[in-house]
């Protein structure tokens, strides 16, 4: 199971991806916050043990 601390720890990563590609705060935001509510509803879904495709964030969820 992922840390919901480790998750939250991408904030600053997500909100800045977030902002080169929505080009609003406010917008950016809110989808990162949907981003890892997301990421912590679904943790128990997480494998760390499967790779990430190439261009990843430094973590990602593997259905």
């Amino acid at each position: 199971m992922v840390d919901p601390q480790a998750i939250e720890q991408e904030r600053p990563y997500l909100l800045r991806y977030a902002l080169a590609q929505l080009r609003e705060r406010d917008a950016a935001e809110e989808a990162v916050q949907e981003t890892l509510l997301a990421a912590l509803e679904s943790r128990d879904n997480f494998r760390a043990s499967r790779p990430c495709a190439p261009g990843s964030p430094p973590f990602c969820v593997s259905n």
